[in-house]
């Protein structure tokens, strides 16, 4: 597991390839801490999308902050007290980020970095239908009988491509500094930036939900 210093400085370049095709989220892998959690007594989270893609940031950041006001939580996102050119050459200290959540009476910290993009190819065969009830008397000839055949006989394959995205989420103790959750995610071929926003958020809503960080939306 890594520190929450280290959390906080990881900065990675983030460049999207969207895809027309529809996109999904998945949860690969999930922890949580033993310790008992009121989650109650949680009322103000600070929340922080490190990634230098500056739409990106604020459209993750703005979905983050409208689920935890569904469940009345006051919300500070860091785009709202950082410089927008919030990078890993300016990235702010581990001391000025607290000061500043402290400041701003935050006690839950929920951070989000992606970790790496990965694009896969692979083959998709092409395939062959056979007809069992063939109509003789239909095709008419040769050419009738090759231009009813060849669009069901000939399927070609293709090459299709993937961009994957993956993505670690952490939720801290803003007193103690402790982890309390950490997730890691990966989308697939999101279409744009909302809806790759969409997905991951409604991904780890459930997942916090589950977890007893979050409560069910009423």
């Amino acid at each position: 597991m890594k520190s929450r210093s280290s959390i906080l400085l990881l900065m990675l370049p983030l460049t999207f390839l969207f895809y027309s095709c529809t996109s999904t989220t998945l949860i690969t892998g999930s922890w949580a801490t033993n310790v008992k959690v009121k989650t109650q007594k949680y009322k103000s989270v600070f929340i922080a999308a490190l990634v230098e893609n500056k739409e990106l940031r604020s459209t993750l950041e703005n979905a983050l902050a409208v689920e935890a006001k569904k469940r009345h939580l006051r919300t500070v996102k860091s785009m709202e007290v950082f410089t927008p050119n919030f990078s890993k050459e300016n990235t702010p200290s581990k001391e000025e980020m607290l000061k500043v959540i402290k400041k701003k009476d935050c006690d839950a910290i929920f951070t989000v970095a992606l970790l790496d993009v990965k694009t896969e190819s692979h083959y998709v065969p092409g395939s062959q239908m056979y007809n069992p009830y063939p109509t003789f008397g239909y095709y008419g000839g040769w050419y009738g009988y090759y231009g009813y055949h060849y669009p069901q006989i000939y399927d070609p394959g293709y090459y299709s491509t993937d961009k994957m995205y993956y993505l670690e989420s952490n939720l801290f103790d803003a007193d103690t500094e402790k982890i309390l959750w950490s997730a890691q995610s990966e989308t697939t071929n999101p279409a744009s930036i909302g809806q790759f926003s969409n997905d991951y958020v409604k991904a780890i809503v459930q997942e916090l939900v589950k977890r007893g960080f979050l409560e069910q939306e009423k």
